[in-house]
């Protein structure tokens, strides 16, 4: 209401319009997030968007690595302003390590590897849980380890290098022997190192035993060794008559190979028959014939190598098979 210079009275009316603060709606992709991991906040109600320290986008990625408040301004299409907040978690991610006993193992040995730096773990490929963990890995693996904490988690892993055992055989030239004879003994093998159960230090080695005896190698190889074992059968060779050298009875090869041949002078049988017997060096019976003739070929492709005596007329003689 007013008066005008003449004392005249009039009034007029105004409205004035009050638009509410708009509300600004923040959510975030993950509210708790590990240390090292990102998330998206995205804004929404008004037209336009400022974030403090941040674009003036309605969306904003952000990294924290401790727990952080972030605040965004909004103005609508009244020009009326609001703002927002909005408080991300952040956990620390676990620093894992994973550790082994051995780097390098030769096959058929065992490796143990450690867990360390998180709460919970899982080996790979095994899915064992356990902090340490034994293996017998027989090539070179890898190992890989997750660990977690507070729902956060963290990816190793460790090599374990498998070496292959070097190869050895052992051998005997002669697998039955009498007491008092040598044998050789051989040891088949790429390595370079030999270690016998005699104390010899050699490939392949001489030895007469008076008993039966198991001989043992041991061959090196760079980090890893093997061994193999050889049994030398002995026998007394005491289960025939004395052996006597005799001019008239003649055996030849001797050593044989798949026969041998025996002939005697015929003035010593006056055509008798001839009873021949062989026996091998356990005195076991080999071959039992009996013959009117002079000379008579044996076969011997089915026996084994070793020694054999043949009794001919009560009298010994020793033969070699090779």
């Amino acid at each position: 209401m007013g008066s005008d210079a003449n004392g005249c009275i009039g009034n007029s009316v105004v409205t004035i319009t009050a638009n509410p603060s708009p509300t600004i709606s923040i959510s975030a992709s993950n509210s708790v997030i590990c240390s090292g991991n990102s998330a998206l906040l995205t804004a929404s109600g008004v037209s336009s968007y400022s974030w403090t320290s941040g674009p003036n986008t309605a969306t904003y990625s952000v990294s924290p690595t401790t727990n952080t408040t972030y605040t965004i301004n909004g103005t609508d299409i009244n020009n009326c302003s609001g703002m927002s907040v909005i408080t991300l978690s952040v956990n620390v991610t676990p620093t894992v390590l994973a550790t082994t006993s051995s780097t390098a193992i030769c096959a058929g040995q065992t490796v143990t590897l450690t867990a360390n730096g998180a709460s919970t773990y899982s080996w790979m490929p095994s899915g064992a849980t356990a902090v340490n963990v034994t293996y017998t890995p027989s090539v070179t693996t890898t190992y890989s380890l997750i660990g977690n904490d507070n729902g956060c988690s963290d990816t190793t892993a460790v090599l374990v290098t498998v070496n292959q055992l070097p190869f050895i055989t052992a051998s005997t030239t002669n697998s039955l022997i009498c007491s008092g004879e040598s044998v050789i003994l051989m040891g088949s093998s790429s390595a370079s190192t030999y270690s016998w159960s005699n104390g010899a230090t050699t490939m392949s080695i001489s030895v007469s035993p008076s008993i039966t005896t198991v001989y043992s190698v041991t061959v090196t190889d760079g980090l890893c060794n093997n061994s193999s074992s050889v049994t030398q059968s002995v026998s007394a060779c005491t289960s025939l008559n004395e052996l006597r050298n005799s001019n008239s009875i003649n055996i030849y090869p001797n050593p044989f190979n798949e026969s041998f041949n025996l002939s005697w002078d015929a003035n010593n049988t006056s055509g008798e028959e001839t009873q021949i017997y062989v026996y091998n060096a356990l005195g076991s019976l080999q071959l039992q014939t009996k013959t009117t003739e002079t000379k008579i070929t044996i076969s011997t492709k089915d026996w084994n190598s070793g020694s054999y005596f043949i009794k001919i007329n009560m009298k010994a003689y020793k033969i070699i098979k090779q």
